[in-house]
């Protein structure tokens, strides 16, 4: 195993496992096994992980660096939910992305995708729909967010823009 990524919340902590090809979910505080993705999801090489509430449904996001995508994960069984983006350069498409982050913006949770080997970041919608692009950054290797402080204003989307309750 190869932890690459992980994400927690008040009762689980998430390991991206890069060289198992697998997530894997251990309950906290004691660090138990509960569960692990199926060798069928055809992850390969995961890496970036984040937890988002998408109109109430907890999504756990990992970035799928060997197949050019975003994968949508139950956090609690730890099933495929739904998969977005594809090798490329347009907007929507990764070329081995390695972070993702969950942003807060415009009214709903939006992604925050590193895009390593187009040398961006981008912002996409929790179901894919790409919202911004930002070139030129030499081989973003992670996504981080810290919490914006109450009353602070990040974005200018519109509210319906991208949220965790768009469609595909």
């Amino acid at each position: 195993s190869f932890p690459m990524g992980c994400a927690c919340d008040d009762g689980a902590l998430y390991v991206a496992d890069g060289f198992g090809n697998k997530l894997h979910k251990l309950r906290l505080p004691d660090f138990k096994h509960e569960a692990s993705t199926s060798l069928r999801l055809g992850l390969d090489y995961p890496h970036g992980l984040c937890l988002a509430a998408c109109s109430g449904v907890r999504v756990l996001f990992a970035a799928d660096w060997g197949n050019h995508r975003i994968c949508a994960i139950d956090p609690a069984t730890l099933g495929f939910m739904y998969e977005f983006g594809s090798k490329g350069s347009d907007p929507g498409e990764f070329r081995y992305p390695r972070g993702v982050a969950t942003i807060e913006a415009g009214g709903g949770e939006r992604l925050l995708v590193a895009d390593t080997d187009n040398h961006r970041l981008q912002i996409l919608s929790t179901r894919g729909e790409p919202l911004a692009v930002f070139d030129g950054i030499e081989q973003p290797y992670a996504a981080m967010c810290a919490p914006r402080p109450p009353g602070s204003v990040m974005g200018s989307a519109p509210s319906d823009s991208g949220t965790c309750s768009s469609s595909s």
